[in-house]
C-alpha cells in the first residue's frame, strides 16, 4: 500500500516501530493461514469419515437382513459396493474359506490373513491406504479381513471389522441350522425307510408262516398242494433275504463302508 501510494515511491521503513508492526502483521498473517488451512483439512477429514461412517448403517442393514443363501461372498460383495473399496478379502477361520471381491484384492496374501500378527497393519500398495484387522465376536478371533481403498481411517476399519465380525457369526449360525435341519430330515427320511423295510419283511414272514402252518396242521392236503406251501415258504424267504441284504447295503452307504467292485458288463443285458 505505501509503495503505490503514498510518498515517497518505493519501499522503505524509517522508524524502528513499523519494522516490529511489520514483522507482528507478517506473523500473524502467516499463523492464520496456517490455523484455516488446518482447519479446512480437518473439516475435509470429517466429512470424509463422517461419510464412512453412514455407510456402516446400510452395510449391517444389508449384512443382518440376508435370507439363509447369504454367503461369505455376498458379504464382501457388499463392503466393496457401499464403501467403494478397491478389494476387500475375508478369511474365515472355522471354515478355512478365503473369499476376494473387487480388483484389489490379491494384495493381501493368503499367508497374510491367516497370519493372526498381522492384525491392525496399515501399509500403503500403489497409492492406496490398505488396512488388515483381525475379526473378533464375544472376544474370540473368528478370522481376518483385508481392506484396500484411496482413502480410510483406522476408526472405520475397526467398526467395519467389528460389524463383519457379527456377519460371520450370524453365517455360522445358519450353517449350524442348516446342518441341523439337513439331520432332522435324514432321521425322518430314516424312520420312514425303516418303516417301509418291516413293511417288506412282515408280508413275506406272514405269507411263510401261514403256509408252515397249513403245513403243520392237519389239513395239508395232497402231496401237490404240500409241496406248493413249501414253494411258497422257499420264495418268500428269498424275498426276505432280499430285503435284508439291501438293508444292509443301506447302513454300509450311511457308514461310508461300501466297496464298488468294478466287472465288465454286457451293455445291452443291463438297459
Amino acid at each position: 500500500f505505501d509503495y503505490y501510494f503514498l510518498p515517497p515511491d518505493g519501499f522503505g521503513i524509517a522508524a524502528p516501530a513499523h519494522w516490529i508492526a511489520l514483522t507482528a502483521f507478517l506473523f500473524t498473517a502467516a499463523a492464520t493461514g496456517h490455523l484455516t488451512v488446518r482447519l479446512k483439512r480437518r473439516r475435509i477429514e470429517a466429512e470424509e469419515r463422517m461419510n464412512e461412517t453412514e455407510k456402516l448403517y446400510p452395510f449391517a442393514t444389508a449384512m443382518l437382513s440376508g435370507g439363509p443363501e447369504f454367503s461369505l461372498s455376498d458379504l464382501a460383495g457388499h463392503l466393496v459396493e457401499i464403501f467403494e473399496f478397491d478389494g476387500v478379502a475375508l478369511y474365515d477361520q472355522q471354515t478355512g474359506r478365503i473369499v476376494r471381491s473387487g480388483p484389489c484384492s490379491s494384495i493381501f496374501s493368503d499367508q497374510a490373513l491367516r497370519n493372526t500378527e498381522t492384525s491392525g497393519r496399515q501399509f500403503e500398495a500403489a497409492s492406496r491406504i490398505c488396512f488388515l484387522t483381525e475379526i473378533r465376536h464375544g472376544g474370540e478371533l473368528i478370522g481376518s479381513i483385508g481392506m484396500t481403498a484411496t482413502s480410510l481411517s483406522a476408526p472405520v476399519d475397526l467398526a467395519i471389522a467389528q460389524r463383519v465380525g457379527l456377519g460371520l457369526a450370524r453365517l455360522h449360525a445358519i450353517e449350524r441350522t442348516t446342518e441341523s435341519e439337513v439331520l432332522r430330515r435324514s432321521e425322518e427320511l430314516k424312520s420312514a425307510v425303516l418303516d417301509a423295510m418291516a413293511h417288506e419283511i412282515r408280508n413275506p414272514l406272514n405269507s411263510a408262516k401261514l403256509a408252515a402252518t397249513t403245513l403243520l396242521s392237519a389239513h395239508a392236503g395232497t402231496e401237490l398242494d404240500k409241496q406248493e406251501m413249501l414253494t411258497i415258504i422257499d420264495e418268500e424267504l428269498n424275498r426276505m433275504d432280499r430285503v435284508i441284504d439291501e438293508a444292509v447295503q443301506m447302513a454300509r452307504v450311511e457308514a461310508n463302508e461300501l466297496s464298488l467292485k468294478k466287472e465288465q458288463q454286457n451293455l445291452a443285458r443291463v438297459i
